[in-house]
């Protein structure tokens, strides 16, 4: 199954979130102000196996780890490609 798989603008991720849930990661990572589908937040989907088991291996010049480390981002990995609801992990 192909999960939405994005960085959050902020390292929090809180399920019980009032305004919604994991409301609190913001927004994708997106510095530069690009469209959605080309700014830095974006990644290739996921991958899952029906085991619940998957593997993760690219190469990017959308961010450096330096941003990776100052901005502490959340990874969001979304329950599906399409909706916004996020998958949770047991």
């Amino acid at each position: 199954m192909a999960h939405g798989f994005h960085l959050h603008e902020t390292g929090v991720c809180e399920p019980d979130a009032p305004d919604g849930q994991f409301a609190t990661a913001g927004c994708h990572f997106n510095p530069a102000g690009e469209k959605h589908g080309d700014h830095s937040g974006d990644m290739p989907l996921l991958y899952v196996n029906p085991d619940g088991t998957a593997e993760f291996s690219a190469a990017f010049n959308r961010f450096t780890i330096v941003q990776l480390m100052e901005n502490k981002l959340a990874v969001m990995i979304h329950k599906n490609r399409i909706t916004s609801e996020i998958y949770l992990f047991d």
